[in-house]
């Protein structure tokens, strides 16, 4: 199945927002749509989700990169495991939330590039 299957039936902003997914996450996001059979909201939710989790993982954290930057590192390393996350948490709640944030605070710390600064 390829993301052409995913979104053929479906609005253009679900296609907007699977543009917004860093191409070498693209099989892996659309694998768990497929699993979940998610539907478009939840999509968009479980996105919004993620871009909650990593501004509050940003100001959580003293790092000298903006939260453009931070955003970058943190999308193209770990979207698929975010977006993972968060379909299967509930993002209503503020607690899920932090914990999201804690998550991608410490894979943020063990990336092996940014280790090394």
């Amino acid at each position: 199945m390829s993301l052409t299957d995913l979104t053929a039936n479906t609005s253009q902003s679900l296609a907007t927002e699977m543009g917004r997914v860093p191409v070498h996450h693209l099989p892996g996001v659309a694998t768990q749509i497929a699993r979940h059979k998610a539907c478009e909201e939840c999509v968009r939710t479980a996105s919004r989700f993620i871009e909650d989790a990593i501004t509050t993982a940003w100001f959580g954290q003293a790092t000298e990169l903006t939260l453009g930057q931070y955003r970058d590192v943190i999308v193209n390393a770990y979207y698929a495991s975010l977006f993972h996350l968060a379909l299967h948490t509930d993002t209503a709640r503020i607690g899920d939330l932090l914990t999201a944030a804690h998550v991608i605070r410490r894979a943020y710390a063990k990336h092996p590039y940014l280790a090394n600064r």
